[in-house]
């Protein structure tokens, strides 16, 4: 249900917010994504996560890094058994993710937290590997 609501309110935000992925004049330059956009996707990102992993993110949540990353350089883990049938589907189709990167006290360890975000939907697919 938590997922249904979020999907909701990004598609009111995206309807909202007008074009959310925009190009320089730049066609070299990578994708861009809106301040307000960025924001959206920490919100999302930071709701992804639970209790424990919310307790140890050592910055605020809105201060977490939003980019585009390559899907060839990252290995992503779905969030659970429906999402990695449909994520096994569309993995090569995307070329770029959204992702939103939390620094936690493991980092040393284990790395920050980085939620993949589907740049179509807005919906959380998974977390980039952490060790």
């Amino acid at each position: 249900m938590k997922t249904v609501q979020l999907g909701v309110v990004l598609l009111m935000l995206f309807m909202l917010t007008g074009t959310i992925i925009y190009k320089t004049s730049d066609q070299s330059a990578p994708l861009q994504l809106s301040e307000s956009m960025k924001d959206t996707y920490r919100s999302v990102a930071w709701h992804s996560l639970n209790e424990a992993e919310q307790v140890g993110v050592i910055n605020h949540w809105k201060e977490a890094d939003v980019s585009f990353r390559k899907n060839e350089h990252l290995m992503i883990f779905p969030v659970g058994e429906a999402q990695a049938h449909i994520f096994e589907k569309i993995r090569d189709k995307v070329e770029q993710w959204i992702t939103v990167t939390f620094h936690t006290n493991h980092d040393e360890r284990l790395r920050p937290i980085t939620v993949v975000i589907h740049p179509g939907s807005g919906e959380v697919v998974g977390y980039v590997a952490r060790f």
